[in-house]
């Protein structure tokens, strides 16, 4: 009787877990962003942030490279295997309050930093664009493009 116990505890914790355990797990580790300084070289700012999102030349040859950077999105262990924890202690009821919360928790904010270097590839410039976060339409990709009639040929 006390193994079967323990099978049926294991199989509710594996089915019972859900969306609040995995929202506390996705996100995006923040970047340090205090390497965006005048006089830092691209080569280290590559190395402390990763690559740009893009990067461009100008028609004088310097590089221009934008980062989309968000922050307040980390990935959470911890909260994780406390909503986990909880999910099996109350045998699933916990995703009812536990799921708002980590909604809520999940506050972003996005900035898109644009970079100008110089010839010898040196910070000459940052510029920092807040972006308002728009609501994802989850949706999107199950709805079909509108056809649009072609011409019929007279």
């Amino acid at each position: 009787m006390r193994i079967g116990q323990i099978f049926s505890l294991f199989w509710t914790a594996i089915l019972c877990s859900g969306c609040s355990v995995g929202m506390a797990l996705s996100g995006q580790e923040e970047k340090d962003t205090s390497v965006f300084y005048n006089g830092a070289e691209r080569s280290f700012v590559h190395a402390k942030v990763g690559l740009p999102d893009s990067a461009v030349q100008d028609k004088d040859g310097n590089w221009i490279d934008t980062y989309l950077i968000v922050k307040g999105n980390e990935p959470s262990a911890g909260r994780a295997i406390g909503h986990g924890a909880l999910d099996v202690l109350t045998l699933g009821l916990w995703e009812v309050f536990g799921t708002p919360i980590e909604a809520a928790a999940g506050s972003e904010e996005q900035s898109r930093f644009v970079i100008y270097y110089d010839a010898t590839q040196k910070i000459q410039k940052v510029d920092r664009i807040f972006v308002e976060s728009q609501p994802v339409d989850e949706d999107a990709n199950l709805r079909q493009a509108p056809t649009y009639p072609l011409e019929q040929a007279k």
